[in-house]
């Protein structure tokens, strides 16, 4: 009975169209490079080219050709001097497919006919109108297929060009996704956005591939940026672990060399986020970022490993922070009351909290 069914639905319209008893219906185009002709020969003036999955409306055939009804992309255009007030013909009139006498003359209209006027400019001497019903326009039978009743067609051709319009909308985003290195949240609107194209616009294949290839381009990029994020973090992983061997480090005090060592590797670190950054930058940051302190410097002279400093600062006698630094020679304000600018650092679960010395007043 499915079969039954679906046999009818497919076959039997064109069984119809063939004994010429189903006109006028609903056809798509399925071709590209599809011209609306005057005449039903392929010599004929072509009157505007065709898009694939236009919605056009068929009503009859004559020989190899589908006879279309005029659509509202064809532009007609008559003389402003044969029209009257009331948009009736004064007198006979030539219909044109520009507004001048050496396009392609399309209809000729008779005396007294109504026209339903668009735009006059009276300065050209020339009116546009709606393409009048007298009008016959033909396409390839083998570039129309088709697609519903006749009832159909307008839903269907509204259809059709919001469909092109949301395409349109969902590829402006993609662009805008492809172009930033990192996947923000534009990217999965607009991989809903096509996802949902796909499942309402089912009648137009050839925009429905349009549709893919801009998932296709949008997974690409996804699938790039995926690989990108997991080599940023084994080497984040790597240049941490190093940081730590450095930090552990039994030597005692560590000295301003290897303070450099860990302040490369925590630079390096912070760069995987900010490519191409320099490392002035990557100071003024935590500069901005800093927190203010005041106490009084000593050295800290117990040889423990993984100490995270080789200064401590007091205050009111009682230790309250690691510290070190490579900008600031802290040795030369032991035992000063000092005002600092630090940056948190790891402490490797000291007692005290470790700090970077930015700046010491």
């Amino acid at each position: 009975m499915r079969i039954s069914c679906f046999f009818y639905s497919i076959f039997l319209p064109f069984a119809l169209v063939a004994k010429g008893g189903i006109f006028p219906f609903t056809g798509r185009v399925s071709q590209e490079d599809i011209s609306l002709r005057k005449e039903p020969n392929n010599a004929s003036v072509v009157l505007i080219p065709m898009r694939q999955d236009d919605i056009v409306l068929i009503v009859g055939q004559k020989n190899d050709f589908w006879q279309i009804a005029p659509p509202k992309t064809l532009h007609c255009y008559i003389r402003s001097t044969c029209v009257s007030q009331g948009n009736s013909l004064l007198k006979a009139a030539q219909v044109f497919t520009q507004p001048s006498i050496d396009g392609p003359v399309l209809a000729t209209l008779q005396k007294g006919e109504p026209v339903s006027v668009l735009l006059s400019k009276q300065e050209t001497g020339w009116c546009e109108i709606s393409p009048p019903s007298c009008l016959s326009c033909y396409a390839r039978k083998e570039a129309v297929v088709y697609c519903d009743t006749a009832d159909q067609f307008s839903l269907l051709a509204e259809s059709r060009e919001k469909a092109e319009s949301d395409l349109l909308q969902a590829y402006r985003g993609l662009e805008k996704v492809l172009k930033d290195p990192q996947i923000t949240p534009l990217a999965e609107k607009v991989s809903l956005f096509f996802h949902d194209f796909l499942r309402e616009y089912a009648p137009f294949p050839f925009l429905q591939n349009r549709a893919r290839e801009g998932l296709y381009f949008l997974e690409e990029h996804k699938k790039k940026w995926a690989s990108s994020r997991m080599e940023k973090e084994r080497n984040f992983s790597l240049q941490k672990r190093n940081v730590e061997k450095i930090a552990i480090s039994p030597l005692q005090p560590k000295g301003v060399d290897t303070w450099r060592q860990v302040e490369e590797g925590l630079f390096s670190i912070w760069q995987t986020n900010h490519p191409h950054k320099r490392l002035q930058e990557y100071y003024a940051e935590q500069t901005l970022q800093g927190v203010t302190a005041e106490g009084i410097i000593e050295a800290y002279e117990m040889r423990f490993t993984n100490c995270p400093g080789d200064f401590l600062l007091r205050k009111n006698q009682r230790p309250v922070a690691l510290l070190y630094s490579t900008k600031w020679d802290l040795t030369k304000y032991q035992g000063k009351q000092v005002r600092l600018l630090l940056a948190p650092r790891p402490n490797h679960q000291w007692a005290f909290p470790a700090y970077f010395v930015l700046q010491v007043d």
